[in-house]
């Protein structure tokens, strides 16, 4: 069944609200994957449906886009994308890309994590209702998150099998754990770790285009610099300056496709104070300089 096959558009706006059609009679659950002449266009255009999406991509980068933040996925690096939120995977014509990226994307309905209200109110909703999980960028360098991806190949391979529906709900539920035991409990002896970290991860977000120094972001989460340390690398395993670095480098990419702003003028408008020092580490981590990545995926008005 061709992706189009598969989606119902409901609503109006920029954002419509998709209801999908699913694989299986029993089970509330649907695959994408790239199709002949690039990536289908209801993924390519901003849209919401109310199934958890996890994307794993296989080959060639990909720029995923969650509300207003871009995210380039790499070979072997996944997304997760919680219910109800706005996202789109660009055209390869809106990027001008001479390949697409091999990916697919698996969507389940929240109703396969409600075995009971009990278990629904306890482990369900507070992932599911947690205003700062918009989505969660997949990395095989981080140990938990490798089992993730290694769960989403394994339901890719067993979709077709005349148990799928089983065997998904068991991996399902196993990435559940994983992403629960993770985000919303540490232990009680850790519970303060998560909001203080949150905090720190919203000053971030808040206060990117600005000079930020080690002190600020751990004075925002009310912790030593040591104990910052020490929760970026335990929960998102980088530090808090690789963290800073890198959401400013998405900020910046994002800036580059969207406006006419001078290389320079993106680096300082995202909190770099040397545009030199911009373009190593953009160059770095997109394997391209800026004003190549602007070429290749111009939008701008």
């Amino acid at each position: 069944m061709h992706t189009a096959d598969k989606i119902t558009f409901s609503g109006s706006g920029d954002e419509p609200l998709y209801t999908i059609h699913y694989d299986f009679e029993d089970y509330p659950a649907a695959m994408f994957r790239r199709e002949a002449g690039g990536i289908p266009n209801p993924l390519a255009i901003p849209h919401r449906h109310q199934e958890l999406e996890f994307v794993y991509v296989k080959s060639e980068k990909m720029v995923c886009q969650v509300g207003e933040e871009q995210i380039v996925l790499l070979p072997t690096e996944g997304l997760f994308v919680n219910t109800c939120q706005p996202h789109c995977y660009p055209h390869r014509d809106d990027c001008r890309r001479k390949k697409d990226s091999d990916f697919f994307a698996l969507l389940f309905s929240p109703d396969v994590l409600g075995l009971n209200p009990q278990l629904e109110a306890s482990f369900a909703l507070p992932l599911l209702e947690n205003p700062n999980l918009a989505y969660l960028h997949l990395k095989p360098s981080i140990p938990w998150q490798e089992d993730v991806l290694h769960s989403l190949l394994d339901m890719e391979r067993c979709w077709t099998s005349p148990t799928a529906p089983l065997r998904l709900q068991s991996l399902l539920l196993q990435v559940w754990e994983t992403l629960y035991l993770r985000l919303v409990y540490t232990g009680s002896s850790e519970a303060p770790a998560l909001p203080s970290l949150r905090s720190m991860l919203e000053y971030i977000h808040q206060s990117y285009a600005e000079k930020i120094l080690l002190k600020d972001i751990a004075r925002a989460g009310f912790v030593s610099e040591n104990t910052c340390i020490a929760l970026f690398n335990r929960h998102l395993g980088v530090s808090p300056t690789s963290y800073l670095n890198k959401y400013r480098l998405e900020k910046a990419a994002q800036l580059l496709v969207t406006t006419k702003l001078s290389v320079t003028d993106v680096a300082l408008a995202t909190g770099f104070a040397s545009s030199s020092y911009f373009i190593k580490l953009f160059h770095q981590a997109y394997q391209i300089p800026p004003s190549e990545y602007r070429r290749q995926c111009c939008r701008c008005p």
